[in-house]
Protein backbone atom coordinates (compact mmCIF):
# COMPACT_ATOMS: atom_id res chain seq x y z
CA UNK A 1 0.00 0.00 0.00
CA UNK A 2 1.44 3.34 -1.01
CA UNK A 3 -0.18 6.45 0.52
CA UNK A 4 -0.77 9.19 -2.02
CA UNK A 5 -1.09 12.93 -1.59
CA UNK A 6 -4.46 14.59 -1.76
CA UNK A 7 -4.81 17.32 -4.39
CA UNK A 8 -5.35 20.78 -2.95
CA UNK A 9 -8.92 22.05 -2.99
CA UNK A 10 -9.69 25.59 -1.88
CA UNK A 11 -13.03 26.99 -0.75
CA UNK A 12 -13.59 29.86 -3.13
CA UNK A 13 -16.24 32.12 -4.61
CA UNK A 14 -17.01 29.38 -7.16
CA UNK A 15 -17.67 26.88 -4.37
CA UNK A 16 -19.88 29.35 -2.58
CA UNK A 17 -21.98 29.77 -5.70
CA UNK A 18 -22.36 26.00 -5.95
CA UNK A 19 -24.05 25.94 -2.55
CA UNK A 20 -27.22 27.35 -4.12
CA UNK A 21 -30.34 28.20 -2.15
CA UNK A 22 -32.16 31.43 -1.53
CA UNK A 23 -32.65 31.21 2.23
CA UNK A 24 -32.19 34.26 4.41
CA UNK A 25 -30.40 34.68 7.70
CA UNK A 26 -26.81 33.92 6.69
CA UNK A 27 -23.90 35.95 5.38
CA UNK A 28 -21.98 34.51 2.40
CA UNK A 29 -18.90 36.16 3.88
CA UNK A 30 -19.06 33.49 6.61
CA UNK A 31 -17.63 30.96 4.13
CA UNK A 32 -13.99 30.68 5.11
CA UNK A 33 -11.10 30.37 2.68
CA UNK A 34 -9.50 27.03 3.52
CA UNK A 35 -7.21 24.71 1.57
CA UNK A 36 -7.19 20.93 2.00
CA UNK A 37 -3.95 19.30 0.84
CA UNK A 38 -1.13 16.95 1.78
CA UNK A 39 -1.88 13.93 3.92
CA UNK A 40 -2.88 10.62 2.36
CA UNK A 41 -5.77 8.51 1.18
CA UNK A 42 -6.14 4.73 1.32
CA UNK A 43 -8.59 2.30 -0.22
CA UNK A 44 -8.97 3.47 -3.81
CA UNK A 45 -6.59 1.02 -5.47
CA UNK A 46 -6.91 -2.80 -5.58
CA UNK A 47 -3.36 -3.08 -4.25
CA UNK A 48 -4.39 -1.25 -1.07
CA UNK A 49 -6.54 -2.42 1.81
CA UNK A 50 -10.16 -2.32 0.66
CA UNK A 51 -12.81 -1.15 3.11
CA UNK A 52 -16.42 -2.29 3.19
CA UNK A 53 -18.20 0.10 5.55
CA UNK A 54 -16.13 2.66 7.48
CA UNK A 55 -18.23 3.80 10.42
CA UNK A 56 -15.81 5.46 12.83
CA UNK A 57 -12.40 7.18 12.72
CA UNK A 58 -10.31 8.65 15.54
CA UNK A 59 -6.81 10.04 16.03
CA UNK A 60 -4.63 8.57 18.77
CA UNK A 61 -2.58 11.03 20.88
CA UNK A 62 0.63 10.13 19.01
CA UNK A 63 -0.90 10.96 15.62
CA UNK A 64 -1.89 7.44 14.56
CA UNK A 65 -5.25 7.04 12.85
CA UNK A 66 -7.64 4.34 14.07
CA UNK A 67 -10.31 3.21 11.57
CA UNK A 68 -13.31 0.95 12.21
CA UNK A 69 -14.66 -1.04 9.26
CA UNK A 70 -18.02 -2.33 10.42
CA UNK A 71 -18.50 -4.45 7.32
CA UNK A 72 -15.34 -6.43 8.08
CA UNK A 73 -15.59 -6.08 11.91
CA UNK A 74 -11.98 -4.91 11.75
CA UNK A 75 -9.94 -2.09 13.31
CA UNK A 76 -6.96 -0.82 11.29
CA UNK A 77 -4.29 1.55 12.62
CA UNK A 78 -2.17 3.79 10.37
CA UNK A 79 0.89 5.83 11.32
CA UNK A 80 0.96 9.60 10.52
CA UNK A 81 2.35 8.85 7.04
CA UNK A 82 -0.43 6.41 6.17
CA UNK A 83 1.45 3.15 6.68
CA UNK A 84 -0.55 0.33 8.25
CA UNK A 85 0.94 -0.56 11.65
CA UNK A 86 -1.79 -2.78 13.14
CA UNK A 87 -4.98 -4.56 12.16
CA UNK A 88 -7.16 -6.58 14.47
CA UNK A 89 -10.63 -7.97 14.99
CA UNK A 90 -12.93 -10.06 12.81
CA UNK A 91 -16.33 -11.70 12.96
CA UNK A 92 -16.59 -13.98 16.00
CA UNK A 93 -17.21 -14.21 19.71
CA UNK A 94 -13.68 -14.75 21.00
CA UNK A 95 -11.33 -12.18 22.63
CA UNK A 96 -10.73 -9.31 20.22
CA UNK A 97 -13.52 -10.43 17.89
CA UNK A 98 -16.85 -8.70 17.20
CA UNK A 99 -20.18 -10.45 16.80
CA UNK A 100 -22.54 -7.48 16.56
CA UNK A 101 -20.69 -4.17 16.48
CA UNK A 102 -22.40 -0.96 15.38
CA UNK A 103 -18.97 0.17 14.28
CA UNK A 104 -18.32 2.87 16.86
CA UNK A 105 -14.97 3.51 18.50
CA UNK A 106 -13.18 6.18 20.51
CA UNK A 107 -9.55 6.70 21.57
CA UNK A 108 -8.59 8.12 24.97
CA UNK A 109 -5.81 10.57 25.82
CA UNK A 110 -3.74 7.56 26.92
CA UNK A 111 -4.35 5.65 23.64
CA UNK A 112 -6.95 3.21 24.93
CA UNK A 113 -9.36 2.20 22.16
CA UNK A 114 -13.02 1.59 23.07
CA UNK A 115 -15.13 -0.42 20.59
CA UNK A 116 -18.80 -1.33 20.89
CA UNK A 117 -19.95 -4.91 20.37
CA UNK A 118 -23.12 -6.91 20.96
CA UNK A 119 -23.69 -6.73 24.71
CA UNK A 120 -20.46 -4.97 25.67
CA UNK A 121 -17.97 -2.17 25.11
CA UNK A 122 -14.46 -3.59 24.87
CA UNK A 123 -11.19 -1.75 25.60
CA UNK A 124 -8.00 -2.43 23.66
CA UNK A 125 -4.48 -1.14 23.23
CA UNK A 126 -3.83 0.47 19.86
CA UNK A 127 -2.11 -2.77 18.91
CA UNK A 128 -5.27 -4.77 19.57
CA UNK A 129 -4.63 -6.36 22.98
CA UNK A 130 -7.86 -6.71 24.96
CA UNK A 131 -7.65 -4.76 28.23
CA UNK A 132 -11.16 -4.80 29.70
CA UNK A 133 -14.83 -5.18 28.82
CA UNK A 134 -17.96 -3.39 30.06
CA UNK A 135 -21.21 -5.39 29.78
CA UNK A 136 -24.20 -3.42 28.50
CA UNK A 137 -27.15 -5.48 29.67
CA UNK A 138 -30.33 -4.15 28.05
CA UNK A 139 -28.63 -1.13 26.46
CA UNK A 140 -27.74 -0.27 22.88
CA UNK A 141 -24.69 1.94 22.21
CA UNK A 142 -24.65 4.56 19.44
CA UNK A 143 -21.50 6.61 20.22
CA UNK A 144 -18.46 6.37 22.47
CA UNK A 145 -16.09 8.78 24.20
CA UNK A 146 -13.91 9.26 27.26
CA UNK A 147 -13.90 11.63 30.21
CA UNK A 148 -10.79 13.34 31.56
CA UNK A 149 -10.06 10.44 33.90
CA UNK A 150 -10.04 7.83 31.13
CA UNK A 151 -13.50 6.43 31.89
CA UNK A 152 -15.57 5.26 28.93
CA UNK A 153 -18.69 7.28 28.11
CA UNK A 154 -21.41 5.89 25.89
CA UNK A 155 -24.47 7.33 24.21
CA UNK A 156 -27.01 4.65 25.07
CA UNK A 157 -30.68 3.80 24.85
CA UNK A 158 -32.69 0.95 26.32
CA UNK A 159 -33.65 -1.95 24.07
CA UNK A 160 -37.27 -1.21 24.94
CA UNK A 161 -37.00 1.96 22.82
CA UNK A 162 -38.11 -0.21 19.90
CA UNK A 163 -41.54 -0.32 21.57
CA UNK A 164 -41.57 2.70 23.91
CA UNK A 165 -39.80 5.93 22.92
CA UNK A 166 -37.41 6.19 25.84
CA UNK A 167 -34.85 8.98 25.93
CA UNK A 168 -31.13 8.61 25.31
CA UNK A 169 -28.40 8.90 27.92
CA UNK A 170 -24.70 9.63 28.19
CA UNK A 171 -23.58 6.90 30.58
CA UNK A 172 -20.27 6.39 32.35
CA UNK A 173 -19.84 2.66 32.02
CA UNK A 174 -17.51 2.09 34.97
CA UNK A 175 -20.20 2.94 37.53
CA UNK A 176 -23.35 3.42 35.40
CA UNK A 177 -23.50 7.14 36.25
CA UNK A 178 -25.88 9.08 33.96
CA UNK A 179 -23.96 12.19 32.90
CA UNK A 180 -26.75 13.61 30.69
CA UNK A 181 -30.10 12.43 29.37
CA UNK A 182 -32.66 13.54 26.80
CA UNK A 183 -36.41 13.63 27.11
CA UNK A 184 -38.40 10.65 25.77
CA UNK A 185 -39.90 11.26 22.36
CA UNK A 186 -43.66 11.72 22.21
CA UNK A 187 -43.87 10.84 18.51
CA UNK A 188 -44.87 7.46 17.15
CA UNK A 189 -42.21 5.03 16.06
CA UNK A 190 -42.52 5.69 12.33
CA UNK A 191 -41.20 9.23 12.25
CA UNK A 192 -38.69 10.31 9.64
CA UNK A 193 -35.93 12.69 10.81
CA UNK A 194 -36.74 11.94 14.46
CA UNK A 195 -34.38 13.97 16.69
CA UNK A 196 -31.58 12.06 18.34
CA UNK A 197 -28.81 12.90 20.78
CA UNK A 198 -25.52 14.26 19.41
CA UNK A 199 -22.43 13.55 21.51
CA UNK A 200 -18.72 14.30 21.15
CA UNK A 201 -15.65 14.31 23.38
CA UNK A 202 -13.80 17.64 23.60
CA UNK A 203 -10.33 18.44 24.98
CA UNK A 204 -9.70 18.96 28.71
CA UNK A 205 -12.18 16.32 29.86
CA UNK A 206 -15.22 18.02 28.36
CA UNK A 207 -18.06 16.68 26.23
CA UNK A 208 -20.66 18.33 24.00
CA UNK A 209 -24.22 17.00 24.03
CA UNK A 210 -27.49 18.17 22.48
CA UNK A 211 -30.38 17.21 20.24
CA UNK A 212 -29.97 16.93 16.48
CA UNK A 213 -32.93 19.23 15.70
CA UNK A 214 -31.51 22.22 17.62
CA UNK A 215 -28.41 24.31 17.14
CA UNK A 216 -27.47 24.23 20.80
CA UNK A 217 -24.89 21.88 22.27
CA UNK A 218 -24.25 21.94 26.02
CA UNK A 219 -20.60 21.71 27.06
CA UNK A 220 -20.24 19.60 30.21
CA UNK A 221 -17.49 18.51 32.54
CA UNK A 222 -17.49 14.86 31.51
CA UNK A 223 -16.56 13.60 34.99
CA UNK A 224 -19.30 15.40 36.90
CA UNK A 225 -21.91 16.40 34.32
CA UNK A 226 -21.60 20.04 35.39
CA UNK A 227 -22.65 22.52 32.70
CA UNK A 228 -19.78 24.75 31.58
CA UNK A 229 -20.83 26.45 28.34
CA UNK A 230 -22.88 26.23 25.14
CA UNK A 231 -22.01 25.89 21.46
CA UNK A 232 -24.88 27.51 19.60
CA UNK A 233 -25.97 29.75 16.75
CA UNK A 234 -29.09 31.87 16.38
CA UNK A 235 -29.87 31.11 12.74
CA UNK A 236 -32.97 30.19 10.70
CA UNK A 237 -34.03 26.55 10.91
CA UNK A 238 -36.30 24.71 8.52
CA UNK A 239 -38.35 21.54 8.23
CA UNK A 240 -40.13 19.49 5.57
CA UNK A 241 -42.57 21.42 3.38
CA UNK A 242 -45.72 19.83 1.92
CA UNK A 243 -43.93 19.57 -1.43
CA UNK A 244 -41.01 17.79 0.22
CA UNK A 245 -43.34 15.35 1.98
CA UNK A 246 -45.13 14.58 -1.29
CA UNK A 247 -41.85 13.88 -3.03
CA UNK A 248 -40.25 12.02 -0.13
CA UNK A 249 -43.19 9.66 0.37
CA UNK A 250 -44.41 9.65 -3.23
CA UNK A 251 -42.84 6.29 -3.98
CA UNK A 252 -44.10 4.74 -0.74
CA UNK A 253 -47.90 5.15 -0.80
CA UNK A 254 -48.32 2.34 1.73
CA UNK A 255 -46.56 4.50 4.33
CA UNK A 256 -48.53 7.71 3.81
CA UNK A 257 -50.92 7.04 6.66
CA UNK A 258 -48.33 5.56 9.00
CA UNK A 259 -45.35 7.91 8.73
CA UNK A 260 -44.92 11.39 10.14
CA UNK A 261 -42.12 13.83 9.39
CA UNK A 262 -40.40 15.71 12.18
CA UNK A 263 -41.11 19.44 12.37
CA UNK A 264 -37.43 20.26 11.80
CA UNK A 265 -34.84 18.58 9.63
CA UNK A 266 -31.66 17.45 11.43
CA UNK A 267 -29.65 20.56 12.22
CA UNK A 268 -26.45 18.93 13.50
CA UNK A 269 -25.17 15.67 12.02
CA UNK A 270 -21.70 15.32 13.54
CA UNK A 271 -19.19 16.98 15.90
CA UNK A 272 -15.43 16.64 16.37
CA UNK A 273 -12.43 18.80 17.27
CA UNK A 274 -9.80 19.64 14.68
CA UNK A 275 -7.63 22.31 13.12
CA UNK A 276 -6.64 24.94 13.78
CA UNK A 277 -5.61 24.00 17.29
CA UNK A 278 -8.68 22.82 19.20
CA UNK A 279 -11.48 24.25 17.07
CA UNK A 280 -14.87 22.51 17.21
CA UNK A 281 -16.20 21.34 13.83
CA UNK A 282 -19.98 20.88 13.49
CA UNK A 283 -21.35 19.14 10.42
CA UNK A 284 -24.49 20.97 9.35
CA UNK A 285 -27.68 19.13 8.44
CA UNK A 286 -30.62 20.06 6.23
CA UNK A 287 -32.28 21.93 9.09
CA UNK A 288 -29.87 24.89 8.83
CA UNK A 289 -31.62 27.44 6.62
CA UNK A 290 -29.11 30.27 6.14
CA UNK A 291 -27.92 31.63 2.80
CA UNK A 292 -25.12 29.06 2.50
CA UNK A 293 -27.51 26.11 2.60
CA UNK A 294 -28.68 24.26 -0.54
CA UNK A 295 -32.44 24.10 -1.22
CA UNK A 296 -34.16 21.82 1.27
CA UNK A 297 -36.86 20.61 -1.13
CA UNK A 298 -34.44 19.10 -3.65
CA UNK A 299 -32.75 16.13 -2.02
CA UNK A 300 -30.89 15.25 -5.24
CA UNK A 301 -28.85 18.44 -4.85
CA UNK A 302 -28.19 17.99 -1.16
CA UNK A 303 -24.68 17.11 -0.05
CA UNK A 304 -23.48 17.58 3.50
CA UNK A 305 -20.32 19.54 2.74
CA UNK A 306 -20.67 22.49 5.15
CA UNK A 307 -19.03 22.52 8.58
CA UNK A 308 -19.32 25.37 11.10
CA UNK A 309 -16.18 26.08 13.14
CA UNK A 310 -16.09 27.37 16.73
CA UNK A 311 -13.19 28.45 18.92
CA UNK A 312 -11.97 25.93 21.47
CA UNK A 313 -12.13 28.21 24.50
CA UNK A 314 -15.16 30.52 24.35
CA UNK A 315 -16.90 28.46 21.61
CA UNK A 316 -17.43 31.51 19.43
CA UNK A 317 -18.48 30.99 15.82
CA UNK A 318 -15.50 31.47 13.48
CA UNK A 319 -17.03 30.73 10.09
CA UNK A 320 -18.15 27.94 7.79
CA UNK A 321 -15.94 25.62 5.72
CA UNK A 322 -16.95 23.71 2.60
CA UNK A 323 -15.24 20.36 2.05
CA UNK A 324 -14.88 18.24 -1.12
CA UNK A 325 -18.05 16.40 -2.20
CA UNK A 326 -18.39 12.74 -1.28
CA UNK A 327 -16.41 13.20 1.93
CA UNK A 328 -17.63 12.97 5.53
CA UNK A 329 -15.16 14.23 8.11
CA UNK A 330 -15.16 12.34 11.42
CA UNK A 331 -12.01 13.34 13.33
CA UNK A 332 -9.22 15.87 13.58
CA UNK A 333 -6.08 16.90 15.41
CA UNK A 334 -4.23 20.23 15.55
CA UNK A 335 -3.58 20.43 11.79
CA UNK A 336 -5.36 17.54 10.04
CA UNK A 337 -8.85 16.21 9.41
CA UNK A 338 -9.79 12.62 8.62
CA UNK A 339 -12.89 11.11 7.13
CA UNK A 340 -14.44 8.59 4.79
CA UNK A 341 -14.89 9.18 1.08
CA UNK A 342 -17.75 7.42 -0.71
CA UNK A 343 -17.13 6.70 -4.38
CA UNK A 344 -19.52 6.43 -7.29
CA UNK A 345 -20.20 2.76 -6.58
CA UNK A 346 -20.59 3.27 -2.83
CA UNK A 347 -17.05 2.13 -2.05
CA UNK A 348 -15.33 3.59 1.01
CA UNK A 349 -11.81 4.94 1.37
CA UNK A 350 -9.95 6.86 4.06
CA UNK A 351 -8.95 10.50 3.54
CA UNK A 352 -6.48 12.40 5.75
CA UNK A 353 -5.77 16.04 4.82
CA UNK A 354 -4.03 19.05 6.25
CA UNK A 355 -6.11 22.21 6.51
CA UNK A 356 -4.69 25.68 5.92
CA UNK A 357 -6.71 28.84 6.46
CA UNK A 358 -5.90 32.00 4.53
CA UNK A 359 -6.56 34.18 7.56
CA UNK A 360 -5.26 33.53 11.09
CA UNK A 361 -8.00 32.23 13.40
CA UNK A 362 -8.28 32.91 17.11
CA UNK A 363 -9.28 29.45 18.38
CA UNK A 364 -8.19 29.72 22.01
Amino acid sequence: MTPRGFLALACSTFLLASCGGDQTGGDPADLMSATFNGGFWIGDEPSEQQFTEITSIAFAPDGKLVVMDRGEATVTVFDPDGREVARWGNQGEGPGEFSGTRGKLAVSATATVAVDDAGSVDLFTVGGTLIDSHPLGALSVFDLGFDGDGNVLARTQSHEALVVNTGEQILRLTDQLVVWSSEPSSADRLQWFRPHLEFASLPDGRIAVGMSDQYDLVVLDASTGRELDHISRDIPLRGPSDEFADRFLGDMPELRGRVTLAETFPVISGVFTGPPGRAVWIRRGMGVGDSLAPPADDMDEWTFVLYDLFSGDAYEYLGTVQIPPGLELMAGDATRVAGVHTGAMGEHSVRVMRVNFSDPLDVG
